[in-house]
């Protein structure tokens, strides 16, 4: 334990002990990081010939960045502003960069700079003009410093660019890596926290410093994340495959051709016994229905009234009461409609 101990204190201290012995000059370029977790087709071409000794001009990458907003394939746009940020900063703390390394793994399209001459200060207000207006974005997120707590989580689906303005790296070169350090957390903090993975992100510095001399050597940025490219979608969710269904077989050979028809002789003699049954149910059902129809009328036809039969009464009563009062005894036998009379 002591031994990895020390190992590691001398790992830190290397880097240290070599940028006390280098001379500082004025900062003339900047690195660029530039990824997409959906992939961005025809961007690649700028990294086929790219020579990282070479200074990329500012008309030039802006070009480069304007192509790569142009596609609006992200939910969210982060431009991200670390002052002081030299090309020796992401190759001595690589390590410590592990984040940063992941979401360039898992982009779909990365581009990196070694150097592009310095760009304005303003030059994220001006892209996120451009960004607003191609892309139609309405929402707008600031964030200064390394505090991710001045970042309020959404859930919406509503597309943003945010512009993070990272606190400025100091000179001290302990204290640098540890700002190192806490930028790769912080950056990973800010990134999880986002409803959406299509992000776009371009990284760099809008403030320059003084850099070692060393700075300007031929050195790649994360090479091995780099050296093989290709156009690759690597975060299609949803893939483009028709879903698997069993191939179309008929019950009958010839049906998907021909329509059955009940006057085909074929088509009869294969279901002759189906088509008489049917007709013999079809004929039953009939001869009963009109059976029932004419049972109906016959029985209402033989019905008594009677409404007629109470009339017919009440005229009897009527009559045998008439005759009584006249002072005679009438014996009254109704038999089939008569009546007998006889007097006392």
């Amino acid at each position: 334990m002591l031994f990895v101990g020390l190992l590691s204190f001398l790992l830190v201290l290397l880097p240290i002990t070599a940028g006390a012995n280098d001379n500082l000059v004025v900062q003339k370029s900047v690195p660029v990081l530039l990824f997409s977790h959906k992939v961005s087709p025809g961007l690649l071409k700028y990294q086929k010939n790219y020579d990282p000794k070479t200074t990329v001009p500012i008309e030039s990458f802006e070009i480069i960045s304007h192509e790569l907003i142009d596609h609006c394939n992200s939910d969210t746009y982060i431009y991200v502003n670390i002052p002081g940020l030299r090309k020796l900063d992401l190759i001595e703390y690589e390590d410590e960069l592990k984040f940063l390394q992941r979401y360039l793994n898992q982009s779909s399209t990365k581009l990196k700079f070694e150097q592009v001459k310095n760009l304005p200060e303003d030059y994220y207000s001006d892209l996120t003009t451009y960004t607003k207006d191609t892309c139609k974005f309405e929402g707008y997120i600031s964030l200064h410093g390394n505090n991710s707590d001045d970042f309020t989580t959404y859930l919406d689906s509503g597309k943003r660019i945010i512009e993070i303005n990272y606190s400025p790296l100091p000179d001290d070169d302990v204290a640098r890596l540890q700002s190192i350090i806490d930028f790769d957390l912080y950056f990973r903090e800010i990134l999880a926290q986002l409803p959406s993975p299509d992000q776009t992100i371009i990284l760099t510095s809008l403030h320059p410093s003084l850099v070692p001399e060393r700075d300007y050597k031929s050195m790649p940025i994360f090479p091995k994340l780099f050296e093989d490219l290709n156009e690759v979608e690597k975060n299609n969710m949803i893939l483009d495959v028709a879903p698997l269904t069993n191939k179309f077989s008929p019950k009958f050979s010839g049906m998907e051709d021909v329509p059955p028809n009940v006057f085909d002789i074929q088509f009869y003699n294969e279901n002759k016994i189906f088509i008489l049954t049917i007709i013999i149910v079809f004929v039953t059902f009939e001869i009963l229905s009109v059976s029932k129809l004419f049972g109906k009328s016959k029985h209402s036809s033989q019905k008594p009234n009677p409404k007629k039969d109470l009339k017919i009464e009440e005229k009897r009563e009527i009559y045998s009461l008439e005759t009584e009062k006249e002072g005679r005894t009438v014996l009254t036998k109704v038999n089939k409609g008569k009546t007998i009379s006889k007097d006392d």
